[in-house]
């Protein structure tokens, strides 16, 4: 019985990581159309395949502790843009509410 709860409770944390997956992409998508390199938004205030502005980006790099984190780097704003997401920070995206809402109408 106690495996049945251990797999129960890996599936969980499973259907947890596909919907912060799914969140992510669909915020890459909504902001920038997947695109990074040379991808400016806001009047020239955000940058990249995530749309990140940078005081926002350099606060996220600081709170999830990546150092020498780069504003530029595509590696680096998706890696904060999954740990914004799992730390109640994707309100910072404008596409956040929406995507929510389309990730609980398809069950996620």
């Amino acid at each position: 019985m106690a495996s049945l709860f251990a797999r129960a409770e890996a599936l969980q944390a499973e259907i947890e990581q596909t919907k912060i997956d799914y969140i992510a992409i669909a915020i890459v998508m909504c902001e920038s159309g997947g695109r990074h390199d040379d991808t400016w938004g806001d009047n020239g205030k955000a940058y990249g395949i995530v749309q990140y502005h940078e005081a926002t980006f350099i606060e996220h790099a600081e709170k999830a502790g990546l150092h020498n984190a780069d504003w530029k780097d595509k590696e680096h704003q998706l890696m904060l843009l999954k740990w914004a997401i799992e730390n109640g920070e994707g309100e910072k995206w404008s596409c956040y509410q929406k995507v929510l809402q389309v990730a609980e109408e398809i069950g996620l």
